[in-house]
């Protein structure tokens, strides 16, 4: 009966895969992109519909990457908040005004450009809080060194992570995103109690976590408690797997 409730678990918590993915946004840092020759910021214009504002001084420029042009020569980003106080006198200096405003980064098409290579590409770094859905197969005990495996087991992680998409400008390439992190996490697992029967337990405790290119593999060390009364509580290092409840990957495409 306990094993069923865990597996029902388990399905309902990857199910939730598919929820959510185009809706989060990491804390991209455009300021080295944009402060290179030529490539520029235009804010979108509700009056006249386009974008047409050019914005400058551009030292505090976080936001999201909502949208690459085919072509991978514009950019479409929605700016986080900027503190600096808008001057009516120079309206083009980016401010407090543009707060969550739409804008575009236009790129040159230059294979010789000093930022932007059609084959390396370039990176954006990025920053942000993510919740993964984590399995833990692989265990040692650290109270007698054994090592087991427990694949049914369900958890979830909310990690900081810090990272890069990298982004080519040949229209046959995705952007590719890796990241490293750390956090907490806590579910449910299969574990053995006092009297050496399988029960269903709490895990929880502390995960590193790194990415490369959509493979999500992780470190954890935590422990395991039996929630019956013969339950007992055994920490453990466990290497596993993380799967994105949210996508880093949520690029979209579309023509400028």
């Amino acid at each position: 009966m306990q094993k069923n409730i865990l597996l029902i678990f388990t399905f309902l918590l990857l199910s939730e895969l598919s929820f959510g993915q185009q809706d989060f946004r990491f804390n991209y840092n455009f300021k080295r992109l944009i402060n290179e020759p030529n490539i520029e910021l235009y804010k979108y214009d509700k009056t006249q519909k386009k974008y047409s504002v050019r914005k400058t001084n551009l030292e505090h420029v976080r936001g999201a990457l909502t949208k690459i042009s085919i072509r991978k020569d514009t950019l479409s980003v929605k700016l986080w908040p900027n503190a600096i106080t808008p001057n009516a006198d120079t309206p083009n200096v980016l401010s407090s005004d543009d707060n969550y405003s739409d804008f575009i980064i236009t790129i040159p098409d230059d294979d010789n450009y000093p930022v932007i290579n059609r084959y390396k590409g370039f990176d954006l770094p990025f920053s942000s809080t993510q919740l993964f859905a984590i399995n833990i197969p692989l265990r040692m005990n650290l109270k007698n060194s054994t090592v087991g495996s427990e694949f049914i087991n369900a958890n979830i992680s909310l990690s900081k992570i810090y990272g890069r998409t990298r982004i080519y400008q040949s229209e046959f390439v995705k952007p590719r995103t890796s990241f490293w992190g750390w956090g907490g996490f806590l579910g449910l697992g299969g574990t053995k109690n006092s009297i050496d029967k399988e029960e269903v337990g709490i895990n929880y405790g502390f995960n590193i976590i790194g990415s490369i290119y959509k493979i999500n593999l992780l470190v954890a060390i935590g422990f395991e408690s039996g929630l019956s009364k013969y339950g007992k509580t055994s920490p453990f290092l466990g290497f596993g797997f993380g799967f994105d409840l949210v996508s880093v990957s949520s690029l979209g495409f579309s023509e400028k």
